[in-house]
């Protein structure tokens, strides 16, 4: 999980004023920059409906069993084929098999966003369930001697801890299937390490990113032009798990910038919401 905005908490009073604030500015000059601490507490609120959405709704439940069951169907056609390599699948980790909710309500009720030490704690806890139909589709793969790999942005840092919570899921795992992030947040490198022991049959994750670097830029059309061209490998090799908390998504709200601080995403985000009306 790499740059997660959180967000939720006393959400009405706090949101009709931001609310207000973004439609008494005319031009986006007149979007000023708040605190730091007002702005990160408005950051741990913003997203309360996303998270709850995530962690509570029968939607989300569903969507995930739904989104493995299609990833099922996809290997059980290809486990047939003859490959040179031994076959694999890649997995995202963070909302795609290991939910995070709890910590993300942590940090709400704190009035605080992602933070790097908190992170740590709570993925040293090793106590993150599973999404719905996950542990179903690995063991499947398993099963059918296809090789289960996790390329995650989780901190190598945190990788005692990612494995011991994935064992307590009853995942089984280890250090040379478990890939974290040593450097950059660009998979590239980690995919191309599998694919040159291993046919990669499927890859899953809950960023178009788990899948390609190249989904990085959004500044198309925030990136549905590039999906429109890509079409067909993606439906043929990509399965994506729903996740409106956080994500490669919010880099168009930030205009191409890349802020440090929280005071820095409040004022953006003020500023594109202003320019869409």
């Amino acid at each position: 999980m790499m740059k997660k905005t959180l967000l939720t908490g006393k959400i009405f009073t706090v949101n009709l004023l931001i609310i207000f604030g973004l439609f008494s500015c005319k031009t986006t000059q007149d979007v000023q920059v708040i605190s730091t601490d007002d702005a990160t507490y408005q950051l741990s609120q913003q997203n309360v409906d996303a998270v709850i959405w995530t962690a509570t709704s029968a939607e989300m439940h569903y969507a995930s069993i739904q989104a493995f069951d299609l990833a099922l169907l996809k290997i059980k056609t290809k486990a047939s084929q003859d490959y040179a390599k031994p076959q694999a699948v890649v997995l995202d980790l963070d909302e795609t098999v290991l939910d995070n909710s709890p910590y993300m309500f942590r940090q709400i009720a704190a009035g605080k966003t992602f933070d790097g030490d908190s992170w740590y704690e709570w993925c040293m806890e090793a106590s993150a369930t599973a999404l719905p139909g996950s542990v179903e589709f690995i063991k499947t793969c398993q099963s059918l001697n296809i090789e289960v790999f996790y390329i995650s942005n989780r901190g190598i840092e945190t990788l005692p801890g990612t494995i011991d919570n994935l064992n307590k899921l009853g995942i089984p795992s280890d250090e040379n299937h478990v890939l974290l992030k040593e450097g950059n947040s660009d998979k590239t490198d980690r995919r191309q390490a599998v694919l040159g022991t291993h046919n990669i049959v499927l890859y899953i994750g809950d960023n178009l990113r788990d899948f390609s670097d190249v989904y990085a830029n959004r500044q198309s059309n925030f990136g549905k032009e590039l999906i429109q061209e890509e079409l067909q490998n993606l439906r043929d090799n990509f399965v994506i798990i729903p996740n409106p908390m956080y994500g490669e998504w919010q880099k168009p709200v930030y205009m191409g910038q890349n802020p440090q601080t929280d005071s820095a995403r409040v004022a953006l985000i003020n500023r594109f919401i202003t320019e869409q009306n």
